[in-house]
């Protein structure tokens, strides 16, 4: 049986018979390990990012740049470090950007908010950078991208002040 809908759901299958069919799990789930590697995203990878390996230290030598695919309405991704830490190396950083081309235009800008223990900072002029900042980022940190098909719209989330910053 393939996926059904909401209102399939609702109104013909009301005995709720084959629902398991219907029920989507974690779908896109990438896993990225490769230090000093640049990664490009493409639609077919909306979903979660996990970037690093739970317990280790990356960026030692190179950090790496995520980019984000041009702007689909409905595109989302979860970028999430799993690294202990990121090295103490002024190179370890790892960046995420809007798209690859770097044009500088309202595609290839994030507007959002970043969350720090609990406390919001909005920003409203658009950035084009967000940072895992080298030796600060510790694993749980993250960046949730959403787009309206011509921006892209960030919630930036860490557990300590300066671990990941909009710029």
């Amino acid at each position: 049986m393939g996926l059904k809908t909401k209102a399939f759901l609702k109104n013909q299958n009301r005995d709720f018979n084959n629902i398991i069919d219907s029920m989507q799990g974690p779908l896109h789930v990438k896993n990225y390990t490769t230090e000093g590697t640049d990664l490009q995203l493409t639609n077919d990878d909306c979903g979660m990012v996990f970037l690093g390996t739970i317990g280790t230290d990356t960026g030692t030598s190179d950090g790496f740049t995520v980019f984000l695919p041009a702007p689909v309405k409905g595109a989302y991704f979860k970028i999430v470090n799993l690294n202990a830490t990121l090295g103490n190396n002024a190179n370890g950083a790892i960046l995420v950007k809007p798209t690859s081309d770097g044009a500088g235009t309202a595609a290839d800008l994030f507007v959002g908010k970043t969350i720090v223990n609990n406390v919001i900072t909005n920003v409203v002029a658009g950035v084009d950078i967000v940072t895992f900042v080298h030796n600060v980022s510790t694993c749980g940190d993250s960046i949730e991208c959403v787009c309206d098909g011509t921006n892209w719209y960030a919630i930036v989330e860490a557990d300590a002040s300066g671990a990941m910053t909009m710029a």
